[in-house]
Order: C-alpha cells, then structure tokens, then sequence
C-alpha cells in the first residue's frame, strides 16, 4: 500500500457544511508534529492544492516512517500520546488575482536590541527599525505588562511589521531575553503568522513574569533578540 508502515496525514473539507454546487477551495496545506522532547516542531513545507467535489481530500501518505514516529528517544509518540496540526492559507477569489510565493530556503535575520534604565520604564517602547526579507520591523515591549489582565504581572513582547506595501507576509519567528552568563529566555511562534496591514503585531502578551525578568538583567540593561524568517509572500496581481 501507498502508506503502509507510515504515518500519514490527510486534511478533508467538512461534509457537516458542504460547499455549494461547482465549489472549488484553493489551499496551501503545511503539516506538523510535535517533538514533545526537544519542544520544537517538524512541519511539511506547504504546497498548493485544489480541494473540489471529487478531490475533497489532500494529505502526505508517507508522512513519517512507523518505527521514527513510535521510537520514544525522537519524542513525537510520549506516554501514548502525540500532538499533530496543519496549517492551512485559503486563497479566496476578491475579484483580484494573489500570487502566493514560498521562499524555497529563508534564511534567519537576527536583531538584538539593548533597552538601558528598565527598572524605571512604565510606557510601552519600540525598538529602532530593521529590515528581514526586505520588510520592516520593530519589536515592541510593555515592561509592565500589555494589557489589563496581565498589568504589573508579565512582561509582553511583540514583533511588529511597519511596512507591507499592501502584501501579506508569511513569517516563523523568535523572540529571547538574554542574561547573564548566556541564560536565555524564548518563545518561538507554533506555525508561522500572516503579517499584512491589517495585522501588523504578533507576540506573547504574558513572555515572562516580571518577578523572573530580574533575573535577566545586566545591570539595569535588559538585551532582547528577535530571529525573523520570511516564508513567504502574498502580492496582488495587476
């Protein structure tokens, strides 16, 4: 068989709600599995698929081999239990052509910024500007928390894009606090997001307790690194 001695993973369209006559859903599909030891993912790249009425399922037969996926010291199968997702990006008809562009191998930009006198910020502060995959950025950073569930309890840390130029920008990043003798903190984003101009800000309102960021100071001079990678880009067609 196709798949056999593999784990393979498929995304359907519902029949709960099907789709009117004639329907047609063109799709980027990119799986995922967790590596539950390492904390980290193994995803699929994405590739384009035409769901319709008599294709209304895609997948990946060969996954990943049985004997890697049930192997423990590889972490995606722990205590019989395993975490898969997908990631799915509709390209919907507005009457206006999109080209979707997937980078074939992105590479990392990394940006340290140095905030001096911490102990004594209250309003939230941007970094200066940078530049990855040819887009702008600036990190933004709530030293006492963004918002009113988390005020005065977590520490909030956002990327932001300041330029699209109309386009939506597919993007994986990590955000980390860097201490004293090489200690880090990070979070890394599940996925990657869609930055366009309607949504320009993505990051963890809660990236760290405030009564722990002290520990990662240097002085008063709390260092933090973005690491951006661009996976793709949508543009509209003339």
């Amino acid at each position: 068989m196709k798949g056999e001695d593999h784990v393979s993973l498929y995304l359907a369209v519902s029949g709960a709600n099907p789709p009117k006559f004639g329907w047609e859903i063109n799709a980027t599909v990119r799986f995922f599995v967790f590596d539950q030891i390492r904390d980290e993912y193994l995803a699929k790249e994405g590739k384009n698929r035409r769901f319709h009425a008599m294709k209304s399922k895609w997948g990946i037969p060969r996954f990943m081999p049985l004997k890697t996926f049930i192997d423990p010291s590889n972490g995606y199968l722990v205590d019989d239990t395993c975490f898969f997702g997908v990631e799915v990006f509709v390209v919907k008809n507005l009457g206006q052509g999109e080209c979707l562009t997937l980078k074939a191998n992105p590479n990392s930009v990394s940006h340290e910024w140095q905030i001096s006198n911490f102990s004594s910020l209250v309003d939230d502060y941007f970094s200066e500007i940078f530049t990855a995959g040819k887009f702008k950025w600036r990190l933004r950073l709530y030293p006492t928390g963004g918002d009113m569930h988390n005020r005065h309890k977590d520490l909030s840390i956002y990327l932001c894009l300041v330029n699209s130029g109309c386009q939506k920008v597919k993007v994986t990043f990590t955000i980390r606090l860097k201490g004293k003798a090489g200690r880090t903190h990070q979070k890394t984003t599940v996925g990657s997001s869609w930055f366009s101009d309607g949504y320009k800000e993505y990051g963890w309102t809660s990236f760290l307790p405030l009564n722990t960021v002290q520990e990662y100071l240097v002085g008063d001079v709390c260092v933090v690194e973005a690491e951006v990678k661009v996976l793709g880009i949508v543009s509209k067609l003339p």
